[in-house]
């Protein structure tokens, strides 16, 4: 990716060589903020509470007082913006790990230093402040919104085919990582940011760095502006050579294209079986 384009979805918060310090954000708030979804506070059986004010500060269901053992703590240097952008809502960054949680823990995927992850942030500060969809949110409510839809996502994902330790089960079906559409999860977390009078947290979910080429640019079009693609002719790389020597090629034949059409939609079909709807 050029520098150019890293400069204009770059923000500051997130730039590149930012240090991040993250706790694991263990007790996710269920989905919410759609209306096929259960609204998560109640003071009393069905009558509902508003949104914690303290979202502005921290993602709800986060606590910031407590310390974070060392297996719950990492540490990332941010390595290239991948989207994003002032009010472009969530800020998706390459980052490598420096310091990695001390031991695995059933939450998510090990993790290990020197790996290279991606990581989703949901920063209030850089989504619209005047949002007038879905309802009357705030841009913080809309933030953690969010979080809590992916993260709940992702984390019930991952547990499929593995045990409440976060072993794998013999014979089980995976949904996260490996050959699957679902790439692979390393856990909810919350960065800490200090402002000029107090310290805040964002929430991010952190998943597996998949290094290859986009669909997109794979693709031609008769336009900038068309709707319409075209597949290459040509056998395509699937890395680029100066990243990595020895790359691949991908067959852009018709059979070839059949066959990723069927991993794409035979993963849908696996993830629909277990309730997964990629509606929004």
């Amino acid at each position: 990716m050029s520098s150019l384009h890293d400069t204009q979805f770059e923000v500051p918060s997130y730039a590149v060589g930012k240090e991040l310090a993250l706790s694991l954000h263990i007790k996710i708030t269920p989905p919410y903020g759609l209306s096929h979804f259960p609204w998560p506070w109640k003071s009393q059986p069905r009558i509902e509470t508003p949104i914690p004010y303290s979202v502005r500060t921290y993602p709800s269901g986060f606590d910031p007082v407590r310390t974070a053992p060392a297996n719950e703590r990492m540490h990332l240097s941010v390595l290239e913006t991948l989207s994003g952008g002032f009010e472009k809502g969530p800020q998706v960054v390459l980052c490598r790990v420096i310091q990695a949680p001390s031991k695995p823990t059933p939450y998510h995927a090990p993790l290990a230093a020197g790996m290279k992850i991606v990581i989703k942030i949901f920063d209030h500060e850089y989504y619209l402040h005047k949002v007038t969809f879905p309802g009357s949110y705030t841009h913080y409510q809309l933030a953690d919104q969010h979080l809590s839809r992916e993260a709940s996502a992702l984390r019930y994902m991952h547990r499929a085919g593995r045990d409440e330790n976060g072993n794998e089960l013999p014979g089980k079906l995976r949904l996260t990582g490996g050959h699957n559409l679902t790439p692979e999860y390393y856990g909810t977390w919350a960065i800490a940011l200090s402002s000029e009078d107090e310290w805040r947290y964002a929430g991010a979910v952190a998943m597996e760095y998949i290094d290859g080429v986009s669909m997109e640019d794979l693709c031609t079009r008769e336009d900038e502006d068309s709707m319409r693609v075209y597949p290459m002719t040509e056998p395509q790389p699937l890395y680029n050579a100066d990243e990595n020597e020895t790359h691949g090629f991908l067959d852009m034949g018709e059979n070839s294209r059949l066959k990723v059409l069927a991993d794409i939609l035979s993963g849908f079909v696996e993830g629909y079986s277990f309730g997964v709807n990629h509606g929004e």
